[in-house]
């Protein structure tokens, strides 16, 4: 019996992901108060503060989930690593793609590879919202993303910008399957 509760799941599961859209990209991202301070003082925004990674995004009807996974190179001898994981809802119009999804982050400074891996260590949990806008050319797409820090105690709000997370913006250039 249990053998096929376990067969008509997967056969359900297999049949509902066989229609959905599945992006994998290149995203960079800048902290919006960095480049905001730039844009006043009239200067360019520095290398150093980029945050490069990759995205993977899977796209069912108007149901969206979204993951990125950001590296930050803060010198010659750490990196910070964040990871994100959305689930929201997508509406897409002719080649425009418009999304809103909520989610959890996780980020953890690493001065090597080894540390990735002791997971008692990760801090830096929290939850974030996300809102993207693509542009859909045929497989192609390119989009724009602001992320911002919320918090759900008391309510829902979105965290003061001088906490440790930042506000992020940022680009994504993705490939659909």
């Amino acid at each position: 019996m249990k053998k096929r509760a376990l067969v008509a799941i997967l056969l359900a599961a297999v049949s509902f992901c066989s229609f959905a859209e599945v992006g994998i990209g290149a995203s960079a991202y800048y902290p919006v108060l960095l480049a905001l301070e730039h844009q006043d003082r009239g200067t360019q925004p520095q290398l150093e503060y980029y945050s490069f990674g990759t995205s993977l995004q899977w796209k069912q009807s108007i149901l969206l989930l979204d993951t990125l996974a950001m590296f930050d190179f803060l010198g010659q001898d750490s990196v910070l690593f964040s990871g994100y994981a959305d689930i929201g809802l997508g509406v897409t119009l002719f080649f425009l793609r418009i999304s809103a999804a909520v989610g959890v982050n996780i980020s953890r400074e690493l001065s090597s590879l080894e540390e990735a891996f002791i997971l008692e260590e990760w801090t830096g949990f929290g939850f974030n919202a996300k809102i993207n806008g693509d542009i859909r050319l045929g497989r192609l797409s390119l989009g724009v993303s602001l992320i911002v820090p919320v918090s759900f105690k008391g309510g829902f709000s979105i965290l003061d910008p001088g906490s440790d997370f930042r506000y992020w913006t940022g680009t994504t250039l993705m490939f659909w399957l």
